[in-house]
């Protein structure tokens, strides 16, 4: 729903999954990410940029507590595209890229590592056009 930019549908997702912030997703016994993962994701689409951070933050805790860093690159990846559609060039979301780039480096994160580079070049773009 978030990559579609469908906004009803996204806050409809959000109000539904807002009653399980602070858990985490699991099916099968694989851990996937936290609920606060999406709602920031959701938030991002329908929610004011307050919410949608407070999201992002909680879910950068819950994925250091589990021990995770890819679902902790994968949140500041997400965290920094919602900032950076608010506010282009701000530097807390070319950090939160930066720090992306740099796990993905460390731990062989690919796509991840390609997705925060072509972000960061558009933005590089964005600012000296």
């Amino acid at each position: 729903v978030v990559l579609t930019g469908h906004q009803p549908a996204s806050k409809l997702l959000y109000h539904r999954l807002l009653p399980w912030a602070g858990q985490m997703v699991a099916v099968s016994g694989i851990v996937e990410s936290s609920i606060d993962f999406y709602l920031g994701c959701l938030g991002s689409l329908c929610e004011s940029q307050a919410v949608t951070e407070s999201h992002f933050s909680r879910a950068l805790i819950i994925d250091e507590a589990v021990g995770s860093p890819f679902q902790l690159a994968r949140t500041k990846f997400e965290w920094a595209r919602a900032i950076l559609q608010q506010r282009p060039g701000d530097s807390q979301g070319l950090e939160l890229l930066n720090q992306v780039e740099t796990a993905s480096s460390f731990h062989g994160f690919a796509r991840l590592g390609s997705q925060a580079m072509e972000l960061f070049t558009i933005q590089r773009m964005d600012v000296m056009s």
